[in-house]
């Protein structure tokens, strides 16, 4: 059998995020439109859903993949998570998003998935 192409599937947790940031509608908005600019097919309108918690939530769809975030600016944090198929690094969709945020600290766990010898 042969190996599949790998997919990257990136976890990652921004820390010392500012509130401002974390709850603000507009702010994820544009992001959400400069992501898309990253040469990035959508299958869907992005989905962004402010809880009454204060927290926010979304999801883009592509067609390789998915980016998925949770804002948590009681902590001043915001947890991610990136996964692209056809070998298209995710690392671009990190750079943008951690440029945005300036976050303090960074913890990310790159998983490449669906590699396997027969």
């Amino acid at each position: 059998m042969q190996k599949n192409l790998p997919a990257q599937h990136l976890l990652v947790d921004f820390f010392g995020v500012t509130k401002d940031k974390l709850n603000d509608q507009n702010f994820f908005l544009q992001l959400f439109k400069d992501t898309t600019n990253l040469e990035l097919n959508l299958l869907s309108e992005p989905i962004l859903k402010n809880l009454p918690s204060g927290i926010y939530t979304g999801i883009l769809l592509f067609d390789i993949g998915h980016l998925c975030f949770r804002s948590h600016p009681e902590s001043n944090h915001l947890a991610m998570d990136i996964f692209l198929e056809d070998n298209t690094d995710p690392e671009k969709i990190f750079a943008l998003w951690a440029k945005n945020f300036s976050p303090e600290t960074i913890r990310k766990t790159t998983i490449t998935r669906g590699l396997y010898d027969s």
